[in-house]
């Protein structure tokens, strides 16, 4: 079995033909699709973009007769229930957009020899990755859109869609133990990517005109909400001024000897316009003098 067994709601084939109903005339796919027809390179540069093609995976998979897709095969399974187990963790997943000054950093990362991919893997839900711009893949003259990421004790799949210089769509499948060193060097490198002290994946939010189309969309059809898909931008993290000196609590100063990562948190911000406090998340971010040094591990990254 390739993909770990979820509970589909229904039987295979009537789940499937769900999701291509709901999925028709939806206005975020739609107006993705459009995005795509007015270039052949159109890049996935913005949030919307990610969680457009998201829907669109979600299409094609759901429609996989018709657009003549290759699914990985389990043992036992039909091509419905391929297609059901798939599109649940498609739907379930979280969405990265990897930019593509972004892409090569990743690819150029020294992997540790202790790297621990299961400890890495239970800081995130299953990840669907969106790429800015599709990455070749020379091994076997195709390229790459997306890939999703799943994950059960002991063991993580990964699901690329592929698109052959023959036009052939098809989705590859590979599967890894979880426990112990893994032997897919781009499944290494992205996961421990996304744990390191200067990435951050700060969400961003599709455009709120388009999330209340999406929201009518769902309601209108009696789809399972997700117009408010939030989707994770991966990106270096941002510093702050450099400030040499901080205030306490008692409005006392003092020095700041390193520059250091303050985790992301909540705070109540008082909006004087409306006389009101609301609470706001702030990012995580690097503070310190720059002409200090960093306080823990040291990565060399170009911006």
């Amino acid at each position: 079995m390739i993909l770990p067994q979820a509970n589909v709601p229904e039987p295979a084939k009537a789940f499937v033909d769900r999701v291509r109903r709901e999925l028709k005339n939806h206005p975020l796919l739609d107006r993705y699709a459009q995005y795509r027809l007015t270039s052949s390179n159109a890049p996935n540069s913005v949030a919307w973009h990610a969680a457009g093609h998201w829907y669109l995976a979600q299409d094609i998979v759901a429609d996989w007769q018709a657009n003549k897709l290759h699914l990985p095969r389990s043992t036992g399974w039909s091509e419905y229930e391929e297609a059901g187990q798939l599109l649940l963790r498609l739907r379930g997943a979280r969405v990265f957009l990897w930019h593509d000054h972004i892409w090569p950093l990743m690819e150029s990362l020294p992997l540790p020899d202790d790297v621990d991919l299961m400890t890495q893997l239970t800081e995130f839900p299953d990840m669907f990755f969106v790429c800015e711009s599709p990455r070749g893949n020379p091994d076997i003259n195709s390229q790459m859109e997306w890939l999703l990421i799943t994950h059960e004790p002991g063991s993580v799949c990964m699901f690329m869609e592929v698109w052959h210089e023959d036009g052939k769509l098809e989705i590859i499948a590979e599967q890894e133990s979880a426990v112990g060193k893994v032997s897919n060097p781009l499944l290494s490198r992205m996961l421990h990517f996304l744990t390191l002290p200067y990435i951050d994946q700060g969400a961003s939010s599709v455009p709120r005109h388009m999330r209340k189309e999406v929201a009518e969309h769902e309601h209108t059809v009696g789809a399972r909400p997700t117009h408010d898909k939030q989707v994770g931008v991966v990106q270096i993290r941002r510093k702050q001024g450099g400030k040499a000196k901080a205030s306490g609590s008692d409005g006392s100063t003092f020095e700041l000897s390193c520059q250091f990562e303050v985790e992301r948190h909540r705070r109540m911000q008082w909006y004087p316009s409306r006389q009101v406090h609301e609470e706001i998340t702030i990012e995580s971010y690097i503070k310190g003098p720059k002409d200090k040094l960093f306080r823990g591990k040291v990565y060399d990254v170009s911006r």
